[in-house]
């Protein structure tokens, strides 16, 4: 996607972000990485607005994370995981997976999700957030992409329809179609702030 955005020659600073995995570290570990990479770019390259692209995990890391670090202006969530215990309910072979990084307490993991933390901490009113979602996505059914649609729905954030692609959970990402969608969504974006 980076490429695409480099040889489209999108006028932004692009960086991808990493974090430590399952089971060597626990949440909120992942959410601790993905926050002090935001303040690493803000302090060493002088980031003062961004935005956040995540897939699956990364989905809910973005969630999680943009408040914490001042300048976020929108999130593209892709087939993301937005509630881990209806995650758990419709994909029970899935709880080994969430334990490993959430643990056994269920309040824990509410207290993880995107959809619980929504209604815990409003969103930015001028947050410009995507939900994007393959109907061919062979680990995730529409589920999540839907339940978080609605509680965002609920806000004031400025929420576009969710975007439907075409590809298995981690062949959609790579597609011209998404990578598209991304660009035109940063886009939009920058006409407003030029300091993406």
């Amino acid at each position: 996607m980076l490429t695409y955005l480099r040889e489209h020659h999108l006028d932004a600073n692009l960086a991808s972000l990493n974090y430590r995995l399952s089971p060597a570290v626990k949440h909120p570990s992942h959410e601790d990485d993905v926050i002090a990479a935001l303040n690493y770019l803000k302090q060493e390259y002088g980031m003062k607005t961004y935005v956040l692209v995540g897939h699956s995990a990364g989905a809910c890391l973005a969630f999680q994370s943009h408040d914490s670090v001042s300048g976020c202006k929108g999130i593209i969530g892709v087939e993301g995981i937005y509630d881990l215990t209806e995650l758990v309910d419709e994909y029970p072979e899935y709880r080994y997976f969430v334990e490993e990084a959430f643990g056994k307490d269920k309040s824990v993991w509410q207290e993880a999700s995107p959809t619980f933390r929504v209604h815990q901490r409003p969103l930015i009113s001028d947050l410009t957030i995507q939900c994007v979602q393959s109907l061919e996505d062979d680990l995730l059914s529409p589920r999540q992409t839907e339940t978080m649609f609605r509680v965002l729905s609920e806000t004031k954030v400025n929420l576009k329809e969710i975007a439907w692609i075409r590809g298995t959970h981690d062949i959609s990402i790579t597609t011209p179609t998404f990578h598209n969608l991304v660009y035109n969504f940063i886009i939009k974006l920058t006409q407003n702030d030029n300091q993406i």
